[in-house]
């Protein structure tokens, strides 16, 4: 009864709005004198509106001042905050941005004192070279400590070759490649952030078809000890970060307080003799791990540093990891030469 009698009233309000206007057609009235009529009407319309807008701005206020004064609510906003902030990453590289003051930058381009341009993200200045200028070699050590880590080399921003990082890969068995390549396939098949090969005659991003990825697992499974080939790949999805951190065990000396990595890179390749440096696009807090093999890399200053620190040429082997911030350093390597698989996993981890 009650649905008819709603319905009902639908033309009944039509009709007597019509009379309404019939009525008010027949006053003759002026625009000043109806304007001064519907005042009333138009008051509490203004009124109910405003009503309505200030609820919704108190609602958000006190949602906003809870979530800043109260632990719990903050933590989670801010995990939230960075699992949405990791998903935008394959469409928007946010990261250059992360500890810049300026959002624009006048000259991103600088010439050295050999007239070659070269492209620098963090604008380093002569007085920020303090630290690498008296730099010759980069240390190795073993039995490392964070504390040891962050006092001598984090905060000085000087690179050092961890000698025992992860001797459990340097001392296992490496007769099957292809299991781990099948291990590693899920990673490569959940649409990576980057993916460099020589496998297809055109590269790809993530804005390409599965069917690319598909294609290039298919071949990269079927290759043959006399095949030349590389692929470099990077994950930022959490979930493929998850699954990386279950396959690869974070080193010994990585401290228990820092973050999860936001971003990991996987670098494969066999037989590939070239002389053209492969680069990779590094931030914040880098660990190369040496998985199998060896790798040859190269990290060079960045901005004015360039033209005074001394950039660093040299090989790393199996069990061996490379740490370093890339507010001073950028990194570039090779792929291997030999007819064997050389394995890298490198991480990124923001650092404040």
């Amino acid at each position: 009864m009650a649905e008819q009698v709603n319905v009902g009233s639908v033309p009944q309000l039509d009709q007597e709005f019509q009379s309404l206007l019939d009525s008010i057609d027949k006053l003759a009235l002026t625009k000043a004198e109806l304007y001064k009529v519907l005042a009333p009407l138009r008051w509490q319309m203004f009124r109910n509106c405003w009503v309505k807008r200030i609820k919704i701005f108190v609602l958000i206020a006190t949602a906003l001042i809870a979530i800043y004064y109260i632990p719990v609510l903050n933590w989670n906003a801010s995990a939230l905050g960075k699992l949405a902030m990791v998903q935008v990453l394959p469409y928007l590289d946010w990261r250059p941005l992360y500890r810049d003051r300026c959002l624009v930058k006048s000259l991103p381009w600088k010439w050295n004192s050999q007239g070659n341009r070269f492209y620098h993200q963090n604008e380093l200045l002569a007085e920020d070279c303090h630290v690498c200028e008296t730099i010759n070699s980069i240390p190795s050590i073993k039995q490392l400590s964070f504390e040891y880590l962050n006092d001598n080399h984090l905060l000085r921003n000087v690179p050092i070759i961890v000698l025992d990082s992860h001797l459990k890969w340097a001392e296992g068995s490496w007769t099957n490649v292809t299991q781990f390549i099948k291990a590693i396939e899920p990673l490569l098949l959940s649409r990576p952030c980057n993916v460099h090969t020589n496998l297809l005659f055109k590269g790809y991003d993530v804005r390409e078809s599965d069917s690319a990825l598909v294609t290039m697992a298919d071949i990269l499974l079927r290759t043959k000890s006399n095949d030349s080939w590389f692929v470099h790949f990077r994950n930022c999805r959490l979930a493929t970060i998850k699954r990386t951190r279950l396959l690869i065990e974070r080193p010994y000396f990585y401290a228990p307080h820092l973050e999860m990595p936001y971003s990991t890179w996987f670098l494969l390749s066999s037989n590939y003799s070239t002389r053209s440096w492969k680069s990779l696009k590094l931030e914040g807090f880098v660990i190369v791990m040496q998985l199998k093999e060896s790798l040859k890399v190269v990290l060079i200053p960045r901005g004015e540093c360039y033209d005074i620190c001394n950039k660093f040429e040299f090989e790393l082997h199996e069990g061996q990891s490379l740490v370093f911030l890339t507010d001073l350093w950028l990194f570039k390597y090779l792929p291997s030469g030999t007819n064997t698989t050389a394995i890298t996993f490198v991480s990124e981890t923001f650092w404040k």
